[in-house]
């Protein structure tokens, strides 16, 4: 949805040192990565209502898997948080129906996206330092820059 933009930046950051991250825009995708993905999978749902059914089906197939789920969604009870191993909240300051541009979504997912970057990276900091710095250099060859702040 709305938060693909947000996803997606993550997916960058995670491909730069190694990880390995898919990312589904269509729902009912979903349910077929949850049917046939491995066992040592993970996923994260990114979902403000945690009510869309198509995303609920996926959902469904991964509990049943027994494959864990990180749930990024409101506040609240939702039928998404209830299949959830895991779940991390997001301001609620937006209603479905009449909010002007989902901003407290965007604001809260992107911190969320960065702390769980941030942890894996430290996970193994000295490992992940080394290939940011390498994919880096290889893929910055080029790059220039007249400011002296950033070079």
């Amino acid at each position: 949805g709305v938060q693909g933009d947000v996803a997606q930046t993550f997916k960058d950051k995670m491909l730069k040192i190694g990880k390995n991250v898919v990312l589904e825009t269509k729902m009912n995708e979903l349910y077929y990565r949850a049917s046939y993905c491995s066992l040592n999978c993970s996923f994260v749902i990114l979902s403000y209502s945690g009510e869309i059914e198509s995303e609920l089906r996926g959902v469904k197939k991964l509990k049943e898997r027994q494959i864990p789920l990180l749930a990024i969604t409101s506040y609240g009870d939702n039928t998404l948080s209830q299949y959830a191993n895991y779940v991390l909240n997001v301001s609620t300051r937006e209603r479905l129906k009449d909010n002007l541009g989902d901003f407290a979504m965007n604001i809260s997912t992107m911190l969320i996206l960065d702390i769980l970057y941030v942890s894996i990276f430290n996970t193994d900091y000295l490992k992940h330092v080394e290939r940011r710095r390498s994919s880096s250099q290889g893929f910055d060859l080029f790059r220039t820059s007249k400011n002296p702040n950033i070079k």
